[in-house]
């Protein structure tokens, strides 16, 4: 029996990964296993507001750029309130390319995936607020009625 190849891997031998994302930290654009992601190696600059495939310890993130600074990026899942640790842009592996959901290609420069990607990343402190305040409602809510 072969051992599995790592995301890394399949990259550079294919040049594209497509896979199902599991986990909510970029939704709602993307859904846990309903939409398979089209990742392929960076080409060129990254660029912010580009959604990102690189590995933190064991595990593998998919979060959108959202401050670059020379050799450095900020990243953050669409629907997280918190940023992700500095990250040096060669740690980058993929760049998200496409989404396929229900059978249909989405292209990920569609131009409202692109203004919608501006919204969270310009907006992010916003968000983060937004979303703080909803889970503080949650264990109130929790807290008084059980």
């Amino acid at each position: 029996m072969s051992e599995a190849k790592s995301f890394e891997q399949i990259l550079e031998e294919d040049g594209v990964l497509v896979y199902t994302s599991k986990g909510f930290s970029m939704y709602p654009l993307i859904k846990q296993n309903r939409d398979l992601l089209v990742i392929r190696k960076p080409e060129g600059e990254l660029k912010k507001y580009d959604i990102v495939l690189f590995k933190v310890k064991t595990k593998y993130l998919l979060h959108r750029i959202i401050e670059m600074d020379g050799d450095t990026i900020v990243t953050a899942g669409d629907h997280n309130a918190f940023k992700d640790s500095r990250i040096r842009k060669d740690r980058v592996i993929g760049v998200l390319s496409a989404i396929v959901r229900d059978g249909k290609e989405i292209d990920i420069h569609d131009p409202k995936l692109e203004l919608y990607g501006k919204l969270v990343s310009d907006f992010f402190e916003v968000k983060a607020f937004g979303l703080k305040t909803k889970a503080l409602g949650g264990k109130i809510k929790r807290k008084i009625f059980g």
